[in-house]
């Protein structure tokens, strides 16, 4: 991965990654103890690897800015004297629009620091957003659905899954690469039914 595409997926994965460490609404977190109050059911290595992008994007951002005399953008983070990370209760929207002024910003700014910062930067950023990505991959594999092209009438439709954060779910039939809609596949879906019956 170069530096280009660990700014452009930068912000996807902070994103799912607060996803994953944010409670589901309506969500009973369990109660170990009568007298323990509920905890919110998250991984600490999940948040840990999501302020630890998040912060590398503005510690770098701060750093930059200070090179250039600038000002870096305006974004919420934890940590007076060290940047720790996002505070408690950032919604993934919310963490999604701050981590992408933070890359938009490194984006357009880091070439105008001296080449040294420009490796060092660049290096740290391509090391960790490696690691996250080996660690939660956001390409899985298509999903094979039960269910007919409605043009070739073979059953090699397929889901893909959103590779970006917020991006829609994708159906594809694989013999003729014709798309489908949500809607055109659930019908599909109900003929395939009548058709095993």
């Amino acid at each position: 991965m170069d530096y280009a595409e660990a700014l452009k997926q930068a912000p996807s994965m902070v994103a799912e990654l607060r996803r994953r460490i944010m409670p589901e609404k309506g969500e009973k977190p369990e109660i170990s103890a009568p007298a323990q109050k509920p905890s919110a059911p998250l991984s600490i290595h999940v948040m840990s690897d999501c302020d630890s992008i998040y912060s590398l994007l503005y510690r770098h951002a701060e750093n930059v800015a200070d090179l250039l005399g600038s000002k870096h953008p305006s974004v919420p983070i934890v940590g007076d004297w060290e940047p720790v990370g996002l505070p408690a209760g950032t919604t993934p929207e919310d963490a999604h629009g701050h981590a992408l002024k933070l890359a938009r910003y490194l984006e357009h700014q880091t070439h105008m620091v001296p080449i040294e910062w420009e490796r060092k930067i660049s290096r740290e950023i391509v090391k960790v957003m490696d690691r996250l990505t080996e660690r939660y991959p956001a390409h899985e594999p298509p999903e094979r659905l039960n269910a007919r092209c409605r043009e070739c009438e073979r059953l090699t439709l397929y889901r893909y899954l959103p590779k970006r954060y917020g991006a829609d779910e994708r159906f594809k039939c694989q013999s003729c690469g014709l798309h489908h809609t949500a809607e055109e596949v659930a019908v599909q879906q109900l003929k395939r039914e009548k058709e095993n019956k």
